[in-house]
């Protein structure tokens, strides 16, 4: 998906994202021991094309005592997927599906482990999407749950970032936790997003 006179979300300033992480102000750090959702702020300006592709915008999440850019920050309230490229300039934005209020979609820092293909043959055969593959569209996206305070891998996340062959499902909340995407728009995203890369999730 293209971006065309789209509502991006305000975020740090790119002129911050290019200093080296051991430089962050202590304001930004102040922001990110507070609460990782608070780099992400929630307001918006109206843009253009080429407004946005010059803006690097991508949030950065705390992790140990390190700082990280995301590749992605899925907006749970407004049922959208924000992606950034390698040079964290803003590269797409996706409608999704969430968590239903039973199976509510979790927050907080995910790390891409990886990315697989329909029919999911490849798959732990006790998985739901080895058995049940048409439930998660034609590509996943495999995401660990990270301890922000470590850095260590969060075991059971069950989580996933996935296709859908119900389209109609699109900007509802009726999953059972993870994000869904249109198809054509999860094999364009996974086209640019690799493993370790971070990716936030927020209400």
């Amino acid at each position: 998906m293209r971006i065309s006179n789209i509502h991006v979300p305000k975020t740090i300033k790119a002129s911050v994202l290019t200093l080296p992480f051991m430089f962050v102000p202590s304001m930004l750090r102040g922001q990110l021991n507070n609460t990782q959702q608070d780099v992400f702020v929630k307001t918006t300006e109206q843009i253009n094309q080429q407004e946005a592709d010059s803006i690097s915008i991508a949030p950065i999440v705390q992790i140990g005592n390190r700082f990280e850019h995301v590749a992605a920050v899925v907006d749970i309230s407004e049922k959208k997927l924000y992606h950034y490229d390698l040079n964290t300039t803003l590269m797409g934005i996706y409608p999704i599906a969430t968590g239903k209020s039973s199976t509510p979609t979790k927050t907080g820092i995910r790390r891409v482990s990886g990315i697989e293909d329909y029919p999911y043959n490849t798959a732990p055969k006790a998985t739901k999407r080895y058995k049940n593959p048409n439930d998660y569209g034609t590509k996943l996206v495999r995401l660990d749950a990270i301890d922000p305070e470590t850095g260590e891998i969060i075991p059971g996340n069950g989580q996933f970032i996935h296709g859908t062959f119900k389209p109609e499902s699109i900007g509802k909340s009726v999953s059972k936790g993870c994000v869904r995407l249109k198809n054509e728009d999860v094999e364009e995203l996974t086209l640019r997003l690799y493993e370790n890369q971070y990716i936030l999730i927020k209400e």
